[in-house]
Parts: structure tokens; C-alpha cells; sequence
């Protein structure tokens, strides 16, 4: 997902090309509060763990729901495409940066200063697992490859009967009952009716989203903070269908948040990280092992104020030092890109820069001989000479930019002047390449 410089206000929809800014500033409040979280996680692994330690499950609850919601809103028109076009387009870059950048960050682990008393040693295991055993830290790039491929799979299927799955899936996922399959595993199927939800609903959540006002956004967060003390802290929080409940509210309250926040100037930022979502993701976790490690020997002897200021600090931290490391190698292959760009090519970009002599030839379907008429000649013998044979309809490559000849009016009245040439579509806004984030 790469960043565009065509930001609108939040509004009805101008165009096919047009992008909302709401929904890169909700990846912005998204990927802040996964940091945040992370952070809160390795000082709470370091022995640092403060009162932030209590926004665990509200930011648990919050953060990844908004993720995934977010990533289905942009979702609908690579799955509508061919499955070899949904691979180059969505799924290659993620498959890879995940194996790379799980490899690095496995290794990195071995070699850094350990967190906490308790050995964790890194083996060769370690390195062999990624491909069945999600990464902990990157397992949202491993989860959507997956959730792609299967909306791709039963996207002919009733739309009720793919979300009544999907929220029978994710309310299993809720209770724990799998618990033994490992937190990434646990997680990623409990958050795919969100992703599906999204998809499905995408043109309505884009036409009401931009209706939102504060008032809506403070009737969410106090119905939000009711479930998070309430519900989310007792035991009520492993029936089915309470977690996902509780996502859906705390989604429709980050998705009127970003709402709101991009109306003001200081929103631009958070739709700025929005467009960088990929490489913060990536990187940030690098300086949180560094500094919790270092922090791991004195953790006793901090004082409550830092206790308070060290999670959001490293937060801030971790976002700067991602956002720097992207800028130095982003254009650098392989590191936040595929390393051949033939592989992201789609079979419509393919046929877009084909020269046109390259094209094979199709075989006309009517290419079969005609039956003969009543005086026993073929019908070409026996038409008059000055007959003009109709020539061949013209072919169509599915996937391609070229009009199809029976779209066209048979019969065009206006004057030449008055014609002008079909422009092509513009592009999505799902449709941009995911080069920068995720």
C-alpha cells in the first residue's frame, strides 16, 4: 500500500480515484496502538511493566480489529480478480516480507541482550517453524495471505452464509478453546470476520463513514468503556461471540475517531503513518528488544514517573527509528519490496506493456465451415461478387484495458467534434500497490 498525495476531506466520494483520508488516518490510530502495545509487552517481559500493564486488554480488543477492518475495506477488488492476479497483487509481497524480515528479526533476538531471567534459546527450530508457527511479532502479515485466499475461495458463496461462518469461527477462536494451538493461531482466527465484515460492507461503511460527528464518536467511546470495565475484565469475556462483539464496537469507535481527527490539522500525522504502516510493522519491535534488554538489569530501581513516561516514550522511539530505516533503504530491493518486480505483475499490467506483435493470435470461433444451401454451393460461392463479408468480432483479453466492442452503441449521431475518446478507469483506491505499508 503505497502513499498517495491526494488526501480529501472526509465526504462523499469524488471520484473512482479518490482516497479517503479516514481510512489512513484509522491505520495510523491502528499501527500507534500496536506499538504501544508491544511496548507495554517486552518491559512488561523486562520487569517493567507500570500501570500500562492494565492497557493491555482494551488496546488487545482495540487495536487489531480496527487492523483487520481496515485492511477489508481495501480488499473487494482483489478478490473480485483471478487468483494468479490476487497472488501477484496482494499476496507475493506478503508471503515474502514475512520469511525475510522473520528470519532477521528471529535472529536478531539470538544475538541481543535476553530480556528477562527466564531462557529463551533460539534454535534452529526457530528458524524452521515460521512457516507453521506464525511469528509472534509478525503474524498479522501471516494471517492475511490466509484470510485472502479463503474469502477468495467462498466468494461465490451466500454473503450471510460466509459471515455466519466467519462469526461462528472468530466466537470459537474468543473462548480459548484453542488456546493450544498458540496465541498467533489463536488470533488470527478470531479476527476474520472482521476482515471478511469489511469486504462485504465496504461501499456502505465508505458512504457512512464520512457522516460521522463528535457526538457519535463520544456515544462509542462511552459504550466502548463500558464493555472494557464491565465485561472485558470478568470472566464474561469467554463466552462466544462477547470478544467479537466487543471488537465490532471498539472498530465502529477507531473508525469514528479517524473520522474526526482527520478533519483537523493535526490528523494529517496519523494519516501520514497510515501510508506507512508496512515498515513501522516491520521495524518497530528492533529497538523495543534493545532498549527493554538494557532496561532489564535496573528495572527495580525505576522510579513510578518512568514507569509512566517509558512505554509511550518507546513508542514515539520506535515509530522514528522505523519511519528512518525505511527512508535510507526503501529503495534498496528486497528490503520492504519483492526483490524482481515481475513478480507483483499482474496479467492486466502485463498485456498494458506487451508490444502488440507479441500478442498470439486467437482462433476465431467461427472459423467452422458454413452448412451448404438449398443448391448444394456454400453460402460464400453462392452470395453475389460484390458481397462484402462482415469481418470477424473482435476479441476481447479479459483483464485488459480495452474496451469490449458490445459495450459500444451500435450507432454514434454526434458530430466529430462532439466525440472524444473513452478515458481509461481510474484506478482504485484498493487497487494502489502495497509497496509502503500494510
Amino acid at each position: 500500500m503505497s502513499a498517495t498525495a491526494r488526501h480529501a476531506r472526509p465526504g462523499p466520494s469524488t471520484g473512482a480515484g479518490s482516497r479517503e483520508t479516514w481510512i489512513d488516518s484509522a491505520r495510523g490510530i491502528a499501527i500507534i496502538l500496536v506499538v504501544l502495545f508491544h511496548a507495554v509487552m517486552y518491559l512488561g517481559v523486562a520487569g517493567i511493566a507500570g500501570p500500562w500493564a492494565l492497557a493491555s486488554t482494551p488496546l488487545d480488543t482495540f487495536r487489531m480489529p480496527l487492523f483487520f477492518f481496515v485492511s477489508g475495506l481495501l480488499a473487494p477488488s482483489a478478490i473480485a480478480r483471478s487468483f494468479g492476479d490476487l497472488f501477484r497483487k496482494r499476496l507475493v509481497l506478503l508471503l515474502y516480507l514475512y520469511v525475510v524480515w522473520s528470519t532477521v528479526q528471529t535472529a536478531y533476538g539470538a544475538v541481543m541482550p535476553p530480556m528477562s531471567d527466564i531462557p529463551d534459546p533460539v534454535t534452529w527450530w526457530s528458524f524452521a517453524s515460521i512457516l507453521v508457527q506464525p511469528h509472534p511479532n509478525l503474524w498479522f502479515i501471516y494471517a492475511l495471505p490466509i484470510y485472502f485466499t479463503i474469502a477468495w475461495l467462498i466468494r461465490s458463496w451466500p454473503r450471510l452464509l460466509q459471515l455466519g461462518l466467519a462469526a461462528v469461527v472468530s466466537a470459537a477462536f474468543g473462548t480459548g478453546m484453542f488456546s493450544s494451538l498458540g496465541v498467533p493461531w489463536e488470533k488470527a482466527g478470531r479476527y476474520f470476520c472482521f476482515f471478511l465484515l469489511a469486504a462485504h460492507a465496504a461501499p456502505l461503511v465508505r458512504r457512512i463513514a464520512p457522516r460521522l460527528r463528535l457526538r457519535h464518536l463520544l456515544a462509542l467511546v462511552v459504550v466502548y468503556g463500558a464493555i472494557v470495565a464491565v465485561v472485558l475484565r470478568t470472566e464474561w469475556r469467554f463466552l462466544p461471540f462477547v470478544l467479537l462483539g466487543a471488537g465490532l464496537v471498539a472498530t465502529a469507535t477507531g473508525i469514528a475517531l479517524a473520522v474526526v481527527l482527520s478533519r483537523v490539522r493535526a490528523g494529517a500525522f496519523l494519516a501520514f503513518l497510515g501510508t506507512r504502516t508496512l515498515p513501522i510493522y516491520l521495524v518497530h519491535t528492533f529497538p523495543m528488544i534493545a532498549v527493554a534488554g538494557a532496561l532489564h538489569p535496573v528495572a527495580d530501581e525505576m522510579a513510578s514517573w518512568q514507569l509512566v513516561a517509558l512505554p509511550p516514550s518507546l513508542t514515539a522511539l520506535s515509530i522514528l527509528v522505523s519511519l528512518g530505516i525505511h527512508r535510507l533503504l526503501r529503495s534498496v530491493p528486497g528490503v520492504f519490496s519483492v526483490p524482481v518486480r515481475r513478480w507483483t505483475t499482474t496479467s492486466d499490467l502485463r498485456l498494458r506493456n506487451m508490444d502488440p506483435s507479441q500478442i498470439p493470435a486467437v482462433a476465431s470461433l467461427n472459423n467452422t465451415p458454413a452448412p451448404p444451401d438449398r443448391n448444394g454451393l456454400p453460402k460464400a460461392e453462392s452470395a453475389p461478387h460484390d458481397a462484402i463479408a462482415s469481418p470477424p468480432p473482435l476479441l476481447r483479453v479479459e483483464g485488459s484495458d480495452a474496451p469490449d466492442p458490445r459495450e459500444e452503441p451500435p450507432f454514434d449521431f454526434r458530430s466529430v467534434r462532439s466525440r472524444s475518446p473513452r478515458r481509461p478507469p481510474a484506478p482504485e483506491p484498493d487497487d494502489e500497490p502495497p509497496s509502503r505499508d500494510t
